[in-house]
């Protein structure tokens, strides 16, 4: 390309003085999507000048003229007389002139008028090229007949005379520069041993420095620095090469990526544009540097034509113009190292009230401070978060802290470009988790509690649930909600034995933001199957909990399986959607049936059971296997949450009910997955504390149930989850004498990678600390739960003991449970409301509520002849606390329903 108007190029200052070899970017750098393209139906040029004082282009090609604006526009086209291969412009930009190869004439385009002339040229001048300087037009020829004699002619457009010059060099394709009349550089056109030739035209024409011979095929040549230096292009050897003009010698090449051909050098002479093909079908155009011959940024255009000779045009105002096949780029910002960003969250799922952090790179060009806005979107809108500066060298990274919300939340940074780089964002999306329970959103848990017994007229335990709102200042009954299959749009309908509400999840199923709740309905006769078992699930909203889209889940149709009567909620895959682990414990050897979340709500329930998928155990009727489930992240805060599974009647080991606990990791949700690693505990298994009792049904001593509850809480505060397993009919020997059922807890902690054995410990009433002694059909160990319930970051354990009907609270600390602190809590304990009454079983269904108000919940089920109540005992800054405490059952003002002997009111 050559700009006629313009001596724009004479800034251009290469400090090279000896031979330096640069080698060319490794990669393509990605095309912005601020350039253009367009379809261009006149192909690809033969020639290009561009106007700028008129923001035109034109573009030759064999069958014509084409006249561009500078935005691509056709503003004209004309039609040659001759097939056109070189044009080149008076200095006044009033006329243009194009040539075609061996012809002897050229056209002449009045510029105002766009009227065409053709000069006739001596007969024996068979044009190669031609270039206007001086006020002439020069041109190289051959000797028409004798290709292998040319030299250099002169036509004047004031005398309309030509005047050979007399020189003997053979023809070639010839260059200018405007402001520097007497300069012609002519590139050999023919044959392997070109050259480079240079002639002063200030007078009389003469040769004044001539080149080593070239590599082959080279193509483009460019006056620089003021015409001092020039450049050329070739498609071997080096790419890119500058010659000092003076002498014609080398001082600086440049291998680009792939082979050159064409060449165009940017307004201020800063940046040379290289094109060739690709290798392969294709162009590629490189931008390199001129101070440095660093390579700038690389376009690759697969599938395009590949050219050596099509040339670019640099515009005036910056933009680089190019031509492959049948489409028109303009680049906007050739001379800008394309910026390159990067962006990941470090997870990409938080728990509510964690800080989401985010890391990345804004990169391309010299090193140097980046500023970045920032911004996140969530469902709440859209939210700036202010600017960030990168370092030196292009790293970020970004803490929110800010007040969090549910759900997914897209990050994004934004560079507004500078002197070096071009415009770029980046986003990624981070999940919140939502909190459990809490279906508005709002940050606070609201209180879910299961009725089992509650009938429906005469369609007795149906079950019924209640959710309790909770504010800042607590639980509630105020607008509490209650609502069974009847309740309008629920999915189902009431049926005896149903038990709706006697399990009861919360997660984020959908990925909405809301909490949803899951429901077990264990006893519901599902596809005729008694007690089949079903779950139905309602989904939260920013009004709450909804009947709207809920769905039941029926996975198995075994009679007495008892889908439902365990459940556990957990984002297994870290993809910031809830999964659903739902238990059926009596179907065969029991199964637990894992639901993937997604956008659309709850799918493909894959089946988990003992010898299949990896999973340990001798499967086997009666195992109970999925009775208990628990979730936790075994492995640290950040990796995929582990499943327990509780079969307290798994008789492997023993050859007796004894009971087991399974412990999986990365669960399988794709056909032909399997889990990724299982872990099988039995009182049986080498480094796990006690021994499997015996159990004589006749005399009411029955099996220890290891397993029947599962908890899982991070009890060290080491960030890794560790594993609660009681075991209610252990036998235990206090004061020399056995006690029959008195019940034990076995912990075992997580060494980060997987629940270990060492430092496990087999709880009891005996144990020193323990509140109470063990005594026959205590079933100490019949619940569990764990909570953080003094802000340590270790969790606490709760323990029902179902002879005693009290929870004990043993806090957490960094060298583990510290059961020589703990504590028991009655209805006669301070600040809790009620009394102490045989059979209320205050501590059979416990639950901690997060959020402003934390607590710890207890279920009373057999409160007032199993009509149920439930205790919320607040979490303050030194623990649990018996002040504030309410007391909650149907009886209590605002809350719905009327209570009946044997609801069970108080289930969670």
């Amino acid at each position: 390309m050559r700009s006629t108007l313009r001596a724009c190029v004479s800034a251009l200052a290469l400090a090279a003085v000896s031979l330096v070899v640069v080698p060319g970017s490794a990669l393509a750098e990605p095309v912005p999507a601020t350039d253009v393209e367009m379809a261009f139906p006149a192909g690809p040029p033969v020639d290009l000048v561009v106007d700028d004082a008129r923001g035109l282009v034109y573009h030759a090609s064999p069958t014509g003229l084409t006249v561009l604006d500078f935005d691509g526009t056709v503003q004209r086209t004309i039609a040659g007389s001759l097939p056109w291969r070189t044009l080149t412009m008076s200095a006044d930009g009033s006329r243009l002139y194009a040539t075609a190869r061996w012809k002897n004439a050229i056209d002449v385009i009045d510029t105002a008028t766009w009227e065409l002339s053709t000069v006739r040229l001596p007969a024996t001048h068979c044009l190669i090229s031609a270039e206007f300087t001086g006020g002439l037009l020069w041109y190289s020829y051959f000797t028409c007949g004798n290709g292998k004699i040319g030299s250099l002619a002169s036509y004047d457009p004031a005398t309309g005379t030509v005047t050979e010059s007399g020189l003997s060099a053979p023809a070639g394709n010839l260059t200018a520069l405007p402001g520097r009349p007497d300069r012609l550089v002519q590139r050999d056109w023919n044959g392997e041993k070109q050259r480079l030739r240079i002639f002063d035209v200030s007078g009389a024409p003469r040769e004044v420095a001539v080149s080593s011979f070239l590599t082959s095929h080279c193509g483009d040549v460019a006056l620089i620095d003021g015409g001092e230096r020039l450049a050329l292009s070739c498609n071997r050897a080096y790419d890119l090469e500058i010659f000092d003009t003076a002498t014609l010698t080398s001082t600086a090449t440049k291998l680009t990526e792939n082979h050159g051909g064409t060449l165009a050098v940017s307004p201020d002479g800063a940046y040379f544009a290289v094109g060739g093909p690709l290798n392969g079908p294709g162009t590629h155009v490189e931008i390199v540097k001129a101070a440095d011959m660093s390579t700038v940024r690389i376009y690759d255009y697969p599938g395009a034509a590949g050219f050596y000779e099509h040339p670019m045009a640099w515009l005036g105002d910056g933009r680089l113009m190019t031509f492959h096949g049948s489409r028109l780029r303009l680049h906007l910002e050739p001379a800008k190292y394309i910026t390159d960003t990067y962006a990941a969250a470090l997870w990409k799922a938080v728990p509510y009230g964690e800080a989401a952090v985010l890391r990345g790179y804004v990169r391309g060009g010299p090193d140097r401070v980046r500023e970045l806005t920032v911004t996140r979107e969530d469902r709440l809108g859209r939210h700036p978060l202010g600017r960030l500066a990168t370092g030196l060298q292009g790293g970020f990274e970004f803490t929110d802290a800010g007040a969090p919300v549910s759900g997914k939340a897209t990050y994004t940074f934004d560079f507004a470009g500078d002197a070096y780089g071009t415009v770029a964002s980046v986003s990624v999306t981070v999940a919140t988790q939502a909190v459990p329970f809490d279906f508005n959103g709002d940050g606070i848990a609201e209180a879910v509690v299961g009725t089992p017994g509650e009938d429906d007229g005469s369609i007795t335990d149906t079950g019924q649930v209640h959710v309790f709102p909770t504010t800042t200042a607590g639980v509630t009954a105020g607008g509490s909600l209650a609502f069974d299959q009847s309740w309008a749009g629920l999915v189902g309908d009431n049926a005896p034995g149903d038990r709706l509400g006697a399990a009861t999840a919360s997660g984020d199923f959908n990925g909405d933001g809301f909490a949803d709740l899951a429901i077990g309905a264990p006893g519901k006769d599902a596809f005729g199957a008694a007690d089949s078992g079903a779950v139905i699930v309602a989904y939260g909203s920013a009004s709450g909990l909804t009947s709207a889209g809920s769905v039941m889940l029926t996975p198995d149709n075994a009679p007495g399986a008892l889908t439902g009567h365990a459940l556990a909620a957990a984002d297994f895959n870290t993809d910031g959607i809830d999964e659903l682990a739902v238990g059926a414990p009596g179907t065969g050897s029991g199964t637990v049936y894992l639901y993937t979340g997604n956008p659309s709500g709850l799918s493909n329930p894959h089946a988990l059971y003992q010898s299949s998928d990896e999973i340990p155990g001798r499967g086997g009727g009666g195992n109970a296997f999925g009775w208990s489930l628990a979730a936790g992240r075994v492995q640290g805060p950040h990796v995929n949450p582990a499943l327990a599974i509780g079969a307290p009647q798994d008789r492997e080991d023993a050859e007796r009910s004894t009971g087991s606990v399974t412990v999986l990791y990365g669960l399988p949700f794709l056909p032909g997955q399997t889990v990724s690693k299982a872990q099988r505990f039995t009182k049986e298994t080498p480094g796990v504390p006690g021994t499997a009792g015996p159990h004589d049904p006749k005399t009411g001593d029955g099996a220890d149930e290891f397993g029947l509850k599962v908890a899982i809480g991070d009890f060290n505060g080491d960030g890794d989850d560790d594993l609660a397993v009681s075991a209610p009919g252990t036998n235990v020997t206090s004061g020399g004498k056995k006690r029959a059922d008195a019940g034990s807890v076995t912990v075992l902690y997580s060494d980060g990678y997987e629940i270990g054995t060492t430092g496990a410990k087999e709880v009891t009433q005996d144990t020193d600390g323990i509140v109470g002694l063990p005594y026959d059909n205590d079933f100490f160990g019949d619940n569990l739960a764990t909570g953080d319930t003094n802000g340590d970051g270790a969790d606490e354990l709760a323990i029902f003991s179902y002879g005693d009907e009290y929870v004990t609270i043993t806090p957490g600390a960094t060298s583990g449970l510290a059961f020589t602190s703990t504590t028991a809590w009655t209805q006669d304990s301070p600040g809790i409301p009620g009394s102490h009454e045989s059979g209320d079983k205050w501590g059979a269904s416990l639950r901690f509520l997060t959020g402003a108000k934390p607590a710890l919940l207890v279920g009373a089920p057999g409160e007032d002849d199993r009509q149920g109540a439930f205790t919320v005992v607040y979490i303050g800054p030194k623990g649990l606390t018996g002040d504030g405490a309410r007391y909650f059952g149907e009886g209590t003002p605002g809350v719905p329903g009327e209570p009946e002997n044997g609801d069970g009111f108080g289930t969670f």
